[in-house]
């Protein structure tokens, strides 16, 4: 089964926020989705057969879930807080 919407490329890729690939069929407002898997960037179709989108494989699944898990990705902050901070922070929630 292939995924399509009836968008033209020019409508698509101005709001696209991931890094899709477009493959247009014959018919010229009919888009297959392509986007490159986050742990191997290999190529994926974006489709509902495939569980493990965007990955391509379980493998690449875990990959992901073990760094997250082992803090290898980091939202960064402005700022580090020191524990001393935090400490002073927390009593003057409590009082």
């Amino acid at each position: 089964m292939q995924t399509t919407w009836s968008l033209s490329r020019d409508t698509l890729w101005p709001r696209c926020r991931f890094n899709f690939c477009n493959i247009f069929s014959s018919e010229p407002e009919t888009v297959l989705m392509i986007v490159n898997c986050p742990t191997c960037k290999k190529p994926v179709e974006w489709i509902e057969a495939n569980t493990y989108r965007p990955f391509c494989s379980d493998r690449c699944r875990l990959i992901d879930l073990g760094a997250w898990a082992s803090e290898d990705y980091r939202i960064p902050s402005a700022a580090p807080v020191s524990e001393d901070d935090l400490i002073d922070a927390i009593e003057k929630t409590q009082h």
